[in-house]
């Protein structure tokens, strides 16, 4: 979509809000409009009961080996089957945190300044559609607008002065509701020193245990957003051992 006219939005028939312009933007049945990326995962995961595939994979992972006349027949299946989908209070929690604390560093990692901010809109309109002229005007003018809109927001949206420092301590935050996630799940103390041990170790363990859930997967696709961002390379060299394990991991399940 062409930032500056939205004119994909504004003369697609099939769109009936047109006051919504920002992406993305889904048609289901393609007639239903659904704005917004976590409103547009929510009714996927309840059109294709992410939660009973999920909870099938984790299983799997654990070695725990069933026939499927059992499996069928598991109450723990059967409820999340009749969830449809629905996120836990946990996954809620945590990707309302992602939204409100990890997408707002997007501009600033990525354009932190005017080369990385012409080099991402160079990767933007060499895959849009726009006629010369408006491939011109967004290559040009693209980089200088988000460069100084950027400048604009930094200091309201960030406590650091450092879009490196702000996406490291974000990283971090992640890293430990990850741990806090895999830990709370254990009654008695001892339980929970163990499994504690279990994740300063190399064991990569995910928001939702053995296997990833929602929350995982939403916070890998806004840090992919951002992997040509030098921000996010220099989070990577001098993070925590653990982050990378993770998000290597995430993208060996998830990316095709």
């Amino acid at each position: 979509v062409n930032p500056f006219g939205k004119k994909e939005i504004l003369q697609d028939p099939r769109l009936s809000n047109k006051e919504y312009t920002k992406v993305p933007i889904a048609l289901f049945h393609g007639e239903e409009q659904v704005n917004d990326s976590l409103e547009i995962v929510k009714r996927l995961c309840e059109k294709y009961h992410w939660k009973l595939s999920r909870q099938k994979e984790e299983k799997a992972s654990l070695g725990e080996e069933a026939s499927s006349s059992s499996s069928s027949s598991s109450p723990d299946l059967r409820r999340e089957n009749e969830r449809g989908g629905v996120l836990t209070p946990e996954e809620e929690r945590d990707i309302k945190w992602v939204y409100e604390n990890l997408v707002p560093l997007f501009p600033a990692c990525m354009y932190q300044s005017f080369a990385s901010s012409w080099r991402a809109f160079s990767y933007i309109s060499s895959l849009s559609n726009f006629t010369p002229i408006e491939r011109l005007l967004v290559r040009t003018a693209g980089p200088i607008v988000m460069r100084a809109v950027t400048r604009l927001n930094e200091k309201k949206r960030m406590k650091t002065g450092s879009p490196v420092q702000a996406l490291s301590d974000a990283c971090d935050e992640w890293m430990r509701r990850i741990r806090e996630q895999n830990t709370k799940q254990h009654k008695t103390k001892k339980e929970e020193e163990r499994k504690e041990e279990e994740v300063k170790k190399e064991i990569v363990l995910f928001h939702g245990g053995a296997a990833p859930d929602l929350a995982d997967s939403v916070t890998l696709g806004f840090l992919r957003a951002m992997k040509e961002s030098p921000s996010l390379r220099e989070v990577r060299r001098v993070c925590d051992p653990s982050f990378n394990l993770w998000l290597t991991e995430m993208e060996k399940r998830v990316l095709p």
